[in-house]
């Protein structure tokens, strides 16, 4: 695999020049048929030669040339083979660079998929820091909690900080709601937005609060403040707060009149 290495401050010029083009709102192309359980897919026209690629929440671009394709983070591994072959079939281009602006290795992987054609671009740390968790040892103030020596911490052997990520949500108590959206706190370190929800058997309303992300990784995501639009119902999957309660950490998110998924991610 080849591999050149910018420093920090020339990647985001690079990634702004390829994404910050004249805009125009995306011209949909056809999307990807998806089985109803599938990740969302699709590829959009910006301007020009400039693409928007979506993988549900995730987001990334790329622009044809007569050379061959520049893209940026291909998201992961399956996402990266049904866009290679979308460009053989819609641009019969390869892959020349692929660009990284960051190291979230559910949202930032896949490169190795291009590996035949492409030049990577990145931060010489790029590749150890794309390995998936289970590839990678826990940091070392970290790795003294694993009593077990599984490579996992577990809530028994949690504490300090530590201990509070396992207290707030439990992961095994799980719901789905549906509710109107009545307010949104776009603030760090994690957003949140509240829901209107009915009891189908007594009428009685209770507002949810339901906890993001940070704005920042909303918006690597391809999420603002206006993709929440009040007054609208949405249909929200998450973990229950253990101290029971009208509060959840949402896990996705559907806009239930057009059966648009705006987030969906893995439960910790």
């Amino acid at each position: 695999m080849k591999r050149t290495f910018l420093c920090l401050c020339i990647m985001p010029l690079v990634l702004a020049l390829v994404a910050c083009a004249p805009m125009a709102e995306p011209e949909a192309e056809a999307p990807a048929p998806a089985a109803s359980d599938g990740p969302a897919r699709s590829i959009a026209n910006i301007t020009g030669d400039l693409y928007r690629a979506q993988n549900d929440a995730h987001h990334t671009v790329f622009l044809v040339t007569e050379e061959g394709i520049i893209m940026s983070d291909p998201i992961n591994q399956d996402f990266a083979t049904y866009l290679k072959a979308e460009f053989e079939e819609r641009y019969a281009q390869p892959v020349r660079y692929v660009l990284y602006s960051h190291t979230d290795w559910d949202h930032a992987s896949g490169g190795e998929v291009f590996a035949d054609t492409a030049e990577f671009i990145g931060h010489e740390n790029m590749t150890a820091a794309l390995a998936a968790p289970g590839e990678m040892a826990l940091p070392e103030n970290v790795a003294e909690l694993d009593a077990n020596g599984n490579g996992e911490i577990e809530p028994a052997e949690a504490t300090g900080n530590f201990g509070n990520l396992f207290a707030q949500y439990d992961a095994d108590a799980r719901t789905d709601l549906t509710g109107v959206l009545i307010k949104v706190e776009w603030l760090n370190p994690h957003a949140y937005f509240y829901l209107d929800v009915e009891d189908p058997e007594t009428g009685e309303v209770t507002t949810w609060a339901c906890e993001l992300g940070s704005p920042v990784s909303m918006l690597r995501q391809g999420w603002t403040r206006e993709s929440l639009v009040l007054g609208e119902i949405f249909e929200v999957e998450g973990a229950l707060a253990r101290d029971g309660s009208a509060s959840m950490n949402a896990s996705r998110v559907v806009i239930e009149n057009t059966g648009e998924r705006l987030f969906s991610r893995r439960q910790d």
